[in-house]
C-alpha cells in the first residue's frame, strides 16, 4: 500500500516537470491551458457546465429575493416614520358633533343593595361544592353541607365525636 502512494506521488511529479518542461520548449500550450492541467490533477474533474450554471441562477434568485424584501421593509419603514411624524406635528382632535353627546342614552339603573347582591358559591356545600341542603349550628365558618356530606362528617362511625353533638337545620337560599 505504502508503494502504490509512493508510485502515485512519482507519477505526478513526473506529469508536472513533464508540463513544466514542456513550457520551455513551446508546443503551443498557452498558460491557461497548464492552468487547466493542474486543476484537474489537484481537484479532480471539472463540475459540469449545466450543474455551475443552476447554481449561479439560484444565487441570483436568492440575491433578488433579499433586495426585493429589503426595499419593501425600507419602504414600510419609511411609510412608518411618516405616519408618526404626521401625527406628532398634528395632534387629533376629538369633537362631538351630536347634540346629545353629553346626555346618557336611556334610563341610568338605581344601584344595586347590599341584600339584592349575592354570590351563588355561598349556597354550596364546603366539602364538594353541591349545592347544599343542610345548614350545621355547631361549625363555625364552614356551615353548610350537601346531605352526604353531612351524614359523612356528623352522622357516620367515622364521624368526629364533638361533631355528632351538633345540631343542624334545613338551609333556605
Amino acid at each position: 500500500m505504502l508503494q502504490e502512494s509512493d508510485e502515485e506521488e512519482d507519477a505526478i511529479d513526473n506529469y508536472i516537470y513533464g508540463v513544466l518542461d514542456s513550457s520551455s520548449s513551446s508546443k503551443g500550450d498557452t498558460i491557461q491551458q497548464k492552468m487547466d492541467g493542474f486543476q484537474k490533477i489537484f481537484l479532480g474533474p471539472e463540475m459540469g457546465d449545466d450543474e455551475s450554471d443552476d447554481l449561479i441562477r439560484k444565487l441570483q434568485e436568492e440575491n433578488a429575493l433579499d433586495r426585493k424584501y429589503q426595499q419593501f421593509a425600507k419602504s414600510r419603514d419609511d411609510d412608518m416614520e411618516k405616519r408618526y411624524n404626521a401625527l406628532k406635528s398634528e395632534p387629533v382632535m376629538f369633537s362631538r358633533n351630536d347634540s346629545n353627546g353629553d346626555k346618557p342614552k336611556g334610563s341610568v339603573p338605581k344601584p344595586l343593595q347590599k341584600k339584592e347582591i349575592h354570590d351563588e358559591m355561598d349556597d354550596w356545600c364546603c366539602i364538594c361544592n353541591d349545592d347544599a341542603t343542610i345548614e350545621c349550628e355547631g361549625c363555625e365558618d364552614d356551615n353548610k353541607y350537601c346531605q352526604e356530606c353531612f351524614f359523612h362528617t356528623h352522622r357516620s362511625e367515622s364521624a368526629d365525636y364533638e361533631a355528632t353533638k351538633h345540631k343542624s337545620k334545613r338551609y333556605q337560599k
